[in-house]
This record gives structure tokens, C-alpha cells and sequence, in this order.
């Protein structure tokens, strides 16, 4: 009897390192391809900042157009941000 209770613990214990890990893997995996998505998205803003500089726009109208603050395009256009 003693053998079937230390043979379910240690059932239980692998089922919950097993539970764990995948819960612990799947947080971790969305967190790094969320912030992975995000800098994707600032990259391509970032680029089309700089074209619009090119052309000519103003550093507040490209804010505008690219939905972030003028002191990150001003930022982006001058260097900085690397």
C-alpha cells in the first residue's frame, strides 16, 4: 500500500513539472514573439520615418503619419536611437 501512495506522488509530482513546464515554455514563447512582433513594427516605422525625411516631411508630420511622438523621429532622423 505505502509503494501505490509513493507511486501516485510521484506521478502527481511528474505531472505537475510536466503542466509547469509547458505553461512556463508557452508564457515565455508569446512574450518573446510579442516583443519580437512589437520591434518588427517600430522597425518599419522607423523606415518609413526616414523615407518621408527624405522627401522632405517635417519630423511632425512624420510623427503623424507613423503614429509615434516627434521626439522619436527627431531621434530616428538624428542617430540617436542606435
Amino acid at each position: 500500500m505505502c509503494q501505490a501512495i509513493r507511486e501516485m506522488i510521484q506521478d502527481g509530482r511528474e505531472e505537475g513539472y510536466r503542466e509547469g513546464f509547458k505553461e512556463g515554455f508557452m508564457e515565455g514563447f508569446m512574450e518573446g514573439f510579442m516583443d519580437s512582433f512589437m520591434d518588427s513594427i517600430l522597425i518599419s516605422k522607423k523606415e518609413m520615418a526616414l523615407s518621408l525625411s527624405a522627401m522632405g516631411m517635417s519630423a511632425e508630420r512624420i510623427a503623424e503619419a507613423v503614429s509615434v511622438s516627434v521626439a522619436l523621429v527627431r531621434d530616428w532622423l538624428s542617430g540617436k536611437d542606435e
